[in-house]
């Protein structure tokens, strides 16, 4: 039996922010699907697409989700809260949002529509920390 891939979501509209986190855990999880998007509601079109009645391809369901905190039209609150009215299984517990500063104010942000808060640079020891909580996860 095959293992799946890990599948994570990347969104962040700072584009080098968004090219280091994939690059870093292209190395460190060489198996992993990895899909980014520098834009929020481009990223939300994406999944209302995938979740429509109907739809013939395969699924993207993120196991791991990292959106930036900050980001123009939807912040990463709401990108999440947008993510979760979906028709879709979304996995609402492992949902992280980013943020390059204010780590210590940050956790304030932490609710139930997400898993906590990382602080960039998104190094692949940073991910292997939280995966550690998620046992159906494959670590490459």
């Amino acid at each position: 039996m095959t293992a799946t891939p890990l599948q994570i979501l990347l969104v962040d509209h700072h584009e080098i922010d968004l090219y280091i986190a994939q690059r870093n855990l292209e190395k460190a999880f060489r198996q992993a699907e990895i899909c980014t998007f520098p834009d929020s509601q481009v990223a939300i079109e994406f999944f209302k697409t995938q979740a429509a009645p109907g739809f013939q391809g395969n699924r993207f369901l993120p196991d791991l989700i990292l959106v930036e905190i900050h980001m123009p039209v939807l912040n990463g609150p709401e990108f999440l809260r947008s993510l979760y009215k979906l028709d879709g299984a979304y996995k609402k517990n492992r949902a992280y949002l980013t943020h390059a500063t204010y780590a210590d104010r940050m956790e304030t942000n932490v609710s139930a529509g997400w898993a906590g808060f990382i602080q960039k640079p998104l190094t692949p020891e940073r991910i292997r920390e939280i995966l550690q909580d998620f046992p159906t996860c494959t670590q490459q």
